[in-house]
């Protein structure tokens, strides 16, 4: 039997000081436990800024061939800030594989493929197509 990969979620705050709350993490992570797709959400919000990178390098060296996904909306750098921790997951393994959904995805699906380490782009309304592609990954 092949071994399940982990899911997580990853909520990476944003470079301001607002609390925002993830909503499309939440619908996502509701969809995954009415599947019984066990997942579990990295939540770098209440990390102290300067520390985030850190502490998420460090939870990523001790996950084997996990499933990340992250939203991704349009502002407040979070593009670029994305494109960071996408490149941290990918500097510590390559069996790791990288999910983008949210508004900036479903927008630019190609030119955010072509330009970042991602793996897979889910677009619209991800309920469904990420529960699907993590069955489909394994999990």
């Amino acid at each position: 039997m092949k071994k399940k990969r982990p899911v997580f979620l990853v909520n990476i705050g944003n470079p301001t000081k607002w609390i925002s709350i993830p909503f499309g993490l939440a619908f996502i992570g509701k969809a995954l436990n009415y599947n019984k797709i066990p997942f579990e959400v990295i939540d770098l919000l209440p990390i102290e800024i300067d520390k985030r990178e850190q502490y998420f390098r460090d939870f990523v060296r001790q996950v084997d061939a996990g499933i990340f996904g992250f939203s991704l909306i349009i502002g407040n750098n979070n593009l670029s800030v994305t494109i960071k921790y996408i490149n941290i997951i990918k500097e510590e393994s390559k069996n790791h594989i990288v999910v983008l959904g949210g508004p900036l995805p479903t927008a630019i699906p190609q030119i955010l493929f072509e330009n970042t380490s991602v793996d897979f782009i889910v677009p619209g309304e991800g309920e469904e197509r990420f529960v699907s592609l993590v069955n489909y990954m394994g999990s």
